[in-house]
């Protein structure tokens, strides 16, 4: 069976009627994933590490919630993840964890980051992925 990770935004995720209609083709193994930024350490040190925590999982999971229901409603089963951490490196790393052949990103980017040459996750991920020499397709 494939395993395949959809990397959640804040907002929805326009890839997953792509990961509907793959999973209707075939067995699939779908893991959500939502990454959140770490707290800056001037905000961070004045609550506790718990608070923190749970403010990321219940702020993760609210983002969750609109794939949670489309793939729900499609009857397609999925395992949620939040992690803290920063997003293409996070993504890789769970990728590789739970051993996904491949990865489907919610989107590109603002085009301005990318005409600045400051690249876009997706560019970064592929980037990590072929350091690292994993062979995982990124959607």
């Amino acid at each position: 069976m494939k395993s395949i990770l959809v990397s959640v935004e804040d907002g929805g995720h326009p890839g997953l009627h792509y990961v509907v209609d793959l999973a209707r083709r075939e067995p699939l193994r779908v893991h959500l994933l939502s990454v959140r930024a770490p707290l800056p350490q001037y905000v961070g040190r004045f609550f506790s590490a718990d608070a923190i925590r749970r403010l990321h999982r219940e702020d993760g999971e609210r983002a969750l919630a609109p794939a949670r229901r489309v793939l729900d409603q499609a009857g397609v089963e999925h395992r949620d993840h939040v992690r803290v951490g920063y997003k293409a490196e996070t993504i890789v790393r769970a990728a590789r964890e739970l051993g996904c052949e491949r990865i489907v990103l919610a989107g590109q980017g603002p085009a301005l980051l990318s005409r600045m040459r400051l690249g876009t996750v997706a560019g970064q991920v592929r980037h990590l992925l072929a350091s690292a020499h994993l062979g995982c397709e990124v959607v």
